[in-house]
Formats: C-alpha cells, sequence, structure tokens
C-alpha cells in the first residue's frame, strides 16, 4: 500500500477520520480531569533473608527436616493469619498506617525467604519486619507441632495393630509347639528349627518382621515426640537489609497523553485503511476499469431507490448525467446497432438502460429499449409507490418534456418472448415498430419483458434485433439481466456482441467483477464501456 492508496481511503471515508480526531481530545480532557494529581506519600522498604531447607535435585530431601516444612512456604508467608499475628506482635494500628505493606517471595532453589515490609515510618517498617521474621518461625513452628503430634497418632494406631497380629502369629506357632526365638535385625535369617514345617517357617520370618517394623514405629514415635516437646523452625536469618526511603515520584500526563493522541492518529489512518481493505467490493472509480477491463464512459450520481423504477425526473442531476453518458457514447463512433446493458451481479443496469435509452433518443436517435426480466415491466409506465401522493406520482413518472397529466404510455401488443419466438419461427416481415409500446418520448420505442424468462427463445434474439434495424431502428438497448446470476445473460450478450457495464460502486465484489470480464471475454463479446452509479447522494 502506498500513500496515495492511504490519501484515497482517507478521502472516501473521511468522516470516520474525523470522529476519531475530534474523539481524542475528549478523550485526553477526560484523563486530566479523572487524574489523580496528589504527591503519592513518603514509603521506607527493609527486608530480610530468611535460610529454609528445601528439596535440591543434587541431595533431594534434607535430612532430619519433617516434610511438612518443605512445601506451602509461600502460602504460610502471605496467610492472612500471619499477617494478623505479625501486626499484634508489633502493636500496629491498620486504620492509622494504611501504606503499610507485607510481601514475600522465593528464591530460584527455594531455600531462601525474603520478607519484605514497606511502611510510611521508618520506625514501623523495621518494628513490623522483626514481627514477621517472628511470627514466620513461630508458623513453622506450629506446622512441625502439628505435624508431629499427627505422625504420634498415626504411629501409636499402627504399633496397636501390629501387636496385635504378633499374638495371633506368636499363638499359631505356640500350638504347633515351634519355639520362639529372640528378633533378629533385617536382613539376617532367622534360626529355622529342625525338622520344622512350612508354615511354622513363614510364621516365624513374619513374626520377626512384625518385631521390627514395631521396632522402627517405636522410634519414629519418640522422635515426634521429642518434636512435641521442643518444636523447632528449621530456619536462619542471612541478611537483614536497613530501612531505605522509596518515595515514588508524581505520575507525569506527558507520557499518557503523547500516547492517547499518537493512538487516536493511528487509529484516524488505520480504521478508514482497514475500512477499504476488508470491503471485498469496487469502492473507486478508478478500480472499476482494471476490474471489468473496460474503459469508464460517465459516471451517474447516487440514484435513490425510486429511481431504480422510474425515469430521471427533467431537468435533474440524473438526467443531465445520462445525457452526457449518451453524448460521450455517440462521439466514439462505435456506438453499435444493438448493445446489452448489464452488471457482474444486482439490478443496477436496469435504470441505468432505460434512461440511457431516453438520453439517446433525446440526441434524436431511434432507439429500442428491451426489457429482458419481468422486473423491468415498469420501462413502459413508471412504478408508482403507494406512499406517495397523485401529484408527486405524475411529476416523477411524466416524460421528458411532457407537463403533468399528458399521457404516459401506449400499451405495447408484443412482448420480448413473443418477438422472441416469431423472430425463430422466421414470421418477422417487414416494419414491426407499430407492434412495440412507446411512451411520450420522441424516437424511444419499448419492447416490454414477458411474465417469464423461463422459456426464452433466445435464438430469436439476432433475427429480432436485424427486423428491428429493418424497422428504423437506430440502437437496440437490450436491459439483460445480471451477467452472473442469469445463464441467459451471455447469451444475449453474444448475441448483441457489446456490452455496456452498469454497476454502482460499493455493490458489486472484484472478484465477481473480474469473473464476470472473464466470462464476456470467453464469450467473445466487446466491452464498450463502464457506467458508474456513485454511493453519495447529491441533491436533484
Amino acid at each position: 500500500m502506498d500513500l496515495k492508496e492511504i490519501r484515497a481511503s482517507l478521502r472516501r471515508h473521511w468522516t470516520i477520520a474525523l470522529v476519531v480526531l475530534v474523539i481524542i481530545p475528549i478523550v485526553m480532557a477526560g484523563y486530566l480531569a479523572s487524574r489523580n494529581v496528589v504527591r503519592p506519600p513518603a514509603r521506607y522498604t527493609t527486608s530480610a533473608d530468611v535460610l529454609i531447607p528445601a528439596r535440591t535435585e543434587a541431595d533431594g530431601t534434607p535430612t532430619d527436616v519433617p516434610p511438612v516444612l518443605l512445601q506451602g512456604q509461600m502460602e504460610l508467608a502471605q496467610s492472612p493469619e500471619l499477617r494478623e499475628v505479625t501486626l499484634k506482635r508489633a502493636g500496629v494500628d491498620l486504620k492509622r498506617l494504611t501504606t503499610l505493606v507485607l510481601s514475600s517471595r522465593l528464591n530460584e532453589d527455594r531455600s531462601i525467604m525474603t520478607l519484605t515490609v514497606a511502611a510510611g515510618e521508618p520506625e514501623v517498617a523495621s518494628t513490623v519486619l522483626d514481627a514477621y521474621i517472628t511470627a514466620y518461625e513461630d508458623g513453622r513452628r506450629e506446622s512441625v507441632l502439628q505435624a508431629a503430634l499427627d505422625l504420634q497418632d498415626i504411629e501409636r494406631r499402627v504399633i496397636g495393630v501390629l501387636a496385635r497380629r504378633i499374638k495371633t502369629v506368636e499363638f499359631n506357632l505356640i500350638t504347633e509347639g515351634a519355639a520362639l526365638p529372640e528378633r533378629v535385625p533385617d536382613g539376617t535369617a532367622v534360626v529355622e528349627p529342625s525338622g520344622a514345617s512350612t508354615d511354622e517357617i513363614l510364621g516365624l520370618y513374619e513374626r520377626n518382621a512384625l518385631l521390627n517394623e514395631i521396632q522402627r514405629r517405636q522410634v519414629n514415635y519418640s522422635l515426634q515426640a521429642t518434636r512435641v516437646e521442643i518444636p523447632a523452625a528449621y530456619t536462619t536469618v542471612v541478611q537483614r537489609r536497613s530501612t531505605a526511603r522509596t518515595t515514588p515520584p508524581p505520575p507525569s500526563p506527558l507520557i499518557p497523553l503523547l500516547t492517547i493522541l499518537a493512538g487516536g492518529l493511528v487509529l484516524a489512518v488505520v480504521i478508514p485503511v482497514l475500512v477499504d481493505r476488508l470491503d471485498p467490493t469496487i469502492t473507486e472509480a478508478r478500480s472499476a476499469p482494471a476490474a471489468l477491463r473496460s474503459g469508464l464512459l460517465g459516471t451517474i450520481p447516487f440514484m435513490p431507490r425510486r429511481l431504480h423504477h422510474q425515469l430521471a425526473p427533467p431537468g435533474s442531476t440524473w438526467e443531465r448525467a445520462f445525457r452526457s453518458l449518451a453524448a460521450t457514447s455517440l462521439s466514439t463512433d462505435r456506438l453499435p446497432k444493438a448493445i446489452m446493458v448489464t452488471g457482474p451481479t444486482g439490478s443496477t443496469q436496469d435504470p441505468v438502460a432505460a434512461n440511457f435509452a431516453a438520453a439517446l433518443a433525446g440526441l434524436g436517435v431511434t432507439v429500442a429499449l428491451i426489457g429482458t426480466v419481468p422486473r423491468q415491466d415498469w420501462f413502459v409506465e413508471d412504478t408508482e409507490f403507494e406512499d406517495d401522493d397523485a401529484s408527486e406520482v405524475e411529476a416523477r413518472t411524466a416524460p421528458f418534456g411532457a407537463e403533468p397529466g399528458a399521457a404516459r404510455t401506449t400499451v405495447a401488443t408484443a412482448t420480448f418472448p413473443e418477438l422472441l419466438a416469431e423472430a425463430e419461427a422466421g414470421q418477422l416481415i417487414g416494419d414491426i415498430s407499430a407492434r412495440l409500446a412507446t411512451r411520450d418520448i420522441p424516437n424511444l420505442y419499448v419492447v416490454p419483458p414477458g411474465a417469464t424468462t423461463t422459456d426464452l427463445s433466445l435464438d430469436g434474439l439476432p433475427p429480432l434485433l436485424e427486423a428491428l434495424s429493418v424497422s428504423g431502428i437506430d440502437i437496440c438497448v437490450l436491459a439483460g439481466p445480471a451477467l452472473l446470476e442469469d445463464p441467459n445473460a451471455t447469451i444475449m450478450a453474444w448475441s448483441t456482441r457489446h456490452v455496456l457495464w452498469a454497476l454502482e460502486i460499493g455493490q458489486v465484489d472484484r472478484n465477481d467483477a473480474a469473473l464476470a470480464a472473464d466470462r464476456l471475454e470467453l464469450a467473445g463479446v466487446t466491452p464498450f464501456g463502464i457506467a458508474l452509479v456513485n454511493r453519495h447522494a447529491l441533491r436533484a
């Protein structure tokens, strides 16, 4: 994308850019009005590094350290209960010290816990840190104590179960007459009496294993009893930092304001460009010739919905634009005797064909306007809208140069399908202009469409055009269906050999336009030019 394309996007969507530019000062004013310009209060920070046991990949679990201390240390340091105990020990009133902050973090190997305190006064920060360290150590001791009590209870119950099992095993051995030897350490074979059965030997080994397990449980119970009496914190303060002042400077509004300004300017440019990029349709006049591979003959002002079903009012901007289009077409010296007005999609070709034919007739050319699809039945008589009063309808539907109240039409006796059928059968002989409908526009004849397009005998179109030419018609203007929407359109274009593209900006997809141009080229049809209808409304 070059600078020229960006300028074109801004020109087409200048209202979007203008809205964004208007919003920028509003956002900046809102930021300044809501900005807190009060200088932040002074803050003092101090911290301490506490060495704690941790699991390592090399050494594994530290020896003689309760497993409960090897996990959940961050949760303990940041718990509300520990914070509450810390503040009680320090004698701090939270209602008076709103800037007090307690935080903690672990290093990468989780072996050092850093406890940090920030407060509005240096003495308070130091006092609270001391209380924080003590509360953290007490919290670890409480964890050790609770874990030891829980383990003691477990060991007591397990020893009871093992003792009951030993009684059962010994009773069975005595019943079988086996002697009960002394306990031997794990890994040492039990003395097997000579002549003992397999059950007796297994019983002796089971009894020895139970005795060893009871001994281990008793040792562990004694260890937990020691921890209950003297719970250790397993912590060491390795570094205590002095209190430092960390007063943050007041925030400057310059950077946020510049960010808002820069962001707004970027959006003012990017949004129109994105709107163009995301719009797949033909959005400007200069892109239409490239898509349809034809020259631009003229542009027509935006046509409101009512002008899609009637001729342009005399003296209006639209009437002058179509007269200019007709004059340009004549001046090319290439205007054929038959031309089809169509578009890739849509129905813009209907009003363009009708007004183009009327404009040619106004320049002295005898024209036959041929309707090919049922929706074009208004070619004979303009459609009247129910919500308009009679005077407005009469003024809009009056022919060029006619006064309101004048007769508007003479109903045709032959429709397009009927003439096609007669032409195919070779029945069109002599002057057929008397069988055509007319409007009160000199030199303009109308072939109204039929009620359906299912049975069109398009083989009769070339002889029909020839018969019209013999009848004194200088040019036949076919208002064809959209080229990509009706298979008959390609045959009609092939029959006339010339096509005038009619499309409205913003209504035809670029890919559809290129596909229609390809289809026209394959059919061997020469594009005569493009009549482009603008998307912006103009006052008549």
